[in-house]
């Protein structure tokens, strides 16, 4: 039996809650991409395991970050856990179900090892999306800006329709995190300084290309409507037919012997190269051989190779 193409692509996208995405516009760029690698390190697990674990070098490498400011990786765990998301949708039963979580229950910096924790109410909504957008991290690696980043996820879940349609101007302020600065009370100034550079760094940085259309009141903006088009110059949609030949691959199963997980892995391999991650495998066994790494806690704690 084939899978579909929207299954295949998951090796290298995460799916993200709508609610998710709206109610963090107030994350810093690196924020909000913590909270997308995390994801996709703990999405095939959500359900099943509590605590997810990732090595902050490799959390680092996947942010495309300084891997010794660790300081910086702890205050954006810290904003996380106290971050809220909420969510109102419509149930099966057709009964509406309002919650409130926070984007991480629990984080920890320890030996190296990063470990979270998601509520199970959010690890539900996070694992089977009713609306959901798909957010490549090879893609958010690119961006600069945490508006761009913001306005990015928030167009993405609209690509299939073309159109975001019409957005009260304050909804699309608190989307992309800037309902609370003053001196954006002025459109003017919101468009030249915010929207503008977000789309232009979209346009040129992203699988997507965005134009913003305005709606005007007595010669006030009141909402924004973004189209949204495929950018054909910037393909970044792999349809999943190298899966299998990237499973049988030495370097895949050599990142599973350190318990890193499938997606996580497959992601690795195609955002970096099987040279490169070829190269930082032969330095972890060496540093294994040496004795500095005694024990697997990415996934598996206590385990070791020769056990």
């Amino acid at each position: 039996m084939s899978s579909k193409p929207a299954k295949q692509l998951l090796s290298e996208e995460i799916k993200k809650h709508v609610s998710a995405i709206h109610i963090s516009g107030e994350l810093s760029l690196l924020e909000r991409k913590v909270s997308n690698v995390l994801l996709l390190n703990a999405y095939d697990n959500l359900l099943t395991a509590k605590i997810h674990q990732i090595n902050t070098a490799v959390l680092s490498e996947l942010l495309g970050f300084d891997s010794h400011n660790i300081q910086k990786l702890k205050d954006a765990l810290r904003t996380l856990t106290t971050t809220a998301v909420t969510w109102d949708v419509m149930g099966d039963d057709g009964k509406s179900e309002w919650g409130v979580s926070a984007l991480l229950a629990y984080g920890r910096i320890k030996s190296g090892i990063c470990s979270y924790e998601y509520s199970s109410a959010l690890a539900e909504k996070l694992y089977n999306p009713e609306i959901y957008a798909r957010i490549s991290l090879s893609v958010q690696r690119k961006f600069t800006s945490g508006y761009a980043l913001a306005l990015y996820e928030n167009c993405l879940r609209f690509k299939n329709v073309n159109s975001t349609g019409w957005i009260d101007l304050g909804v699309v302020k608190k989307l992309i995190g800037e309902d609370k600065n003053a001196c954006y009370d002025f459109f003017k100034e919101f468009n030249r300084t915010v929207i503008k550079p977000a789309i232009n760094e979209i346009n040129n940085a992203s699988d997507i290309l965005v134009e913003a259309e305005f709606k005007r009141e007595q010669r006030k903006v009141v909402a924004i409507r973004f189209s949204i088009k495929p950018n054909s110059q910037m393909s970044l949609m792999v349809e999943g037919q190298d899966l299998d030949r990237l499973k049988l691959s030495p370097n895949y199963q050599r990142l599973m012997t350190w318990g890193i997980s499938e997606r996580l892995a497959i992601q690795w391999i195609r955002q970096y190269g099987e040279k490169y991650v070829a190269q930082k495998l032969d330095y972890a066994d060496a540093q294994e051989m040496n004795g500095y790494i005694q024990e697997y806690p990415f996934r598996f704690p206590g385990f070791r190779r020769d056990q």
